[in-house]
C-alpha cells in the first residue's frame, strides 16, 4: 500500500477498483477542500483518511477527505464526535480535544490528571490492536531514545481501544512549514535534515528502518524567531523492526514521491539506505517548496520503470549551491549502492558541505 498526495483528479473512474465511484455523493452536500503537503496522508487500507476545515453550512461538521492510492479524493461531511465516555472517564489522563486522525484511529490532547503535564495521545481502534502495525510502532518507540524523536511514555490497551502517550508538541510538521512559508532556506534545510539523520542514525544503531520519512512525518517545534526549532520525527508505524517480520515478500509500501524504488517493490528487504532515499526527498522538498513529483500516479511508475520524471533542483533555483544539490543527488540515488552507506557518512557529509560555505561560523551557525 502507497501513500498518495496530489490534488483531486476530476476524471476519476468508478471501474477502477482504487478510484471512487462520485456519482454517489451528492454534489452540493460538501465543500471540497484541496489536498496539500499539510495533507500527507497515513495508510488505512485502501483509504486514508484527513481532515479539512469546518463547512461554512455547519459549523458541526467538518470534512472528511477520503483519498484513494492514486490520489483521488472523497470529500463528505463528518460529524465531529463527541470524546467517547470510556476516554472521559480515563483515572489518570483527561482527553481535552482531537488534535488530528491518522490510518489507526484520532490524536488527542490530553492532560495528566495528577502530574497538569500536556500528553498527545494516540487512540488507536480496536480493529488494529492485531495487525502488526501497532505492536511495532510500540516496540520501536520503546526503544528509541533521542532528543529528534518524539518521546513515548506509556501505553495501554482498553476493551474498547489502545492508547499511547507521546510528549505533546508546540510547533508543525515540516509539510506544514513548507506549504505556509513555502522553500526554506540551504542553511534552515540542512540544520533540520541534520537533525533528522542524527534520529535516524539512532535507529538504525537498534537495527530498526523507519521506512517512511516524509514531511509529514517530521514536526519541527516553534524555534525563537531567529531560526527554526527542533526536528521531532514522528511515527514508526511502518518502520522494520528486528521483533517483527511482517512485511510481506514482494510488497511495497511508504509515501509516494519519498519512497525509493527497491521499497515500492519489496519493503521487506530493504536496508538503512531506503530511509537516506526518503530523507533526500524530504531535504528537495525543503529547498525547493514542492512535491517531487507533479504528477503522482504517472510520475510514480515512471520512477520504478527506471525514469526519472523528477525536475532537478537546479532548474527550480539557481541559487542552491551546487554541493548541495550533489548531496541532495547522492542521497536519492535510484541503487541503494550509489547512495550514503550510513547516517554517520551522510552527517560527515553535510558538514564538509557546511564548512566549505560557511567556514568561519560552522558552530554559530547551526550551535554545533
Amino acid at each position: 500500500m502507497i501513500n498518495d498526495l496530489e490534488k483531486p483528479n476530476p476524471k476519476a473512474s468508478s471501474e477502477h477498483p482504487f478510484r471512487a465511484n462520485s456519482e454517489h455523493i451528492p454534489n452540493d452536500s460538501f465543500k471540497q477542500e484541496p489536498i496539500n503537503p499539510n495533507d500527507l496522508p497515513t495508510i488505512d487500507g485502501s483509504f486514508i483518511t484527513t481532515i479539512g476545515k469546518p463547512s461554512s453550512a455547519d459549523e458541526n461538521y467538518k470534512i472528511n477527505s477520503a483519498v484513494d492510492l492514486l490520489g483521488n479524493v472523497v470529500p463528505k461531511n463528518h460529524l465531529i464526535e463527541p470524546i467517547p465516555d470510556y476516554l472521559k472517564n480515563h483515572s489518570r489522563y483527561a482527553f481535552l480535544k482531537e488534535i488530528g486522525r491518522g490510518g489507526m484511529g484520532k490524536v488527542y490532547l490530553g492532560e495528566n490528571r495528577f502530574m497538569r503535564r500536556k500528553v498527545a495521545i494516540k487512540v488507536v481502534e480496536k480493529i488494529h490492536l492485531d495487525n502488526g502495525r501497532f505492536q511495532k510502532e510500540v516496540v520501536a518507540l520503546g526503544k528509541l531514545d533521542h532528543p529528534n524523536i518524539v518521546a513515548f511514555f506509556d501505553v495501554e490497551i482498553l476493551d474498547e481501544c489502545g492508547l499511547v502517550f507521546m510528549e505533546y508538541l508546540n510547533g508543525e510538521t515540516l509539510a506544514a512549514l513548507v506549504n505556509k512559508s513555502g522553500q526554506i532556506t540551504t542553511k534552515q534545510a540542512l540544520y533540520l535534515t541534520r537533525q533528522i539523520a542524527e534520529a535516524l542514525l539512532s535507529a538504525h544503531d537498534l537495527g530498526i528502518i523507519h521506512r517512511d520519512i516524509n514531511p509529514k512525518n517530521i514536526f519541527v517545534t516553534n524555534g525563537d524567531g531567529k531560526k527554526v526549532g527542533q526536528v521531532k520525527v514522528l511515527d514508526f508505524g511502518l518502520a522494520m523492526v528486528p521483533e517483527f517480520r511482517d512485511t510481506p515478500s514482494g510488497y511495497g509500501m511508504g509515501t509516494v514521491g519519498f519512497i525509493p524504488p527497491e521499497q515500492s517493490l519489496d519493503a521487506r528487504s530493504v536496508g538503512i539506505q531506503a530511509d537516506i532515499f526518503s530523507l533526500g526527498r524530504t531535504l528537495y522538498f525543503m529547498l525547493s517548496g514542492r512535491h517531487p513529483y507533479q504528477n503522482p500516479a504517472a510520475d510514480f511508475h515512471a520512477e520504478i520503470n527506471g525514469h526519472d520524471p523528477v525536475l532537478p533542483l537546479g532548474k527550480i533555483d539557481l541559487n542552491i549551491p551546487r554541493n548541495v544539490i550533489q548531496l541532495v543527488e547522492k542521497m536519492t540515488a535510484k541503487k541503494s549502492q550509489d547512495r550514503f552507506q550510513s547516517c554517520q557518512e551522510l552527517l560527515d557529509a553535510i558538514d564538509a558541505v557546511v564548512l566549505a560555505k560557511w567556514p568561519i561560523s560552522f558552530k554559530k551557525l547551526f550551535n554545533w
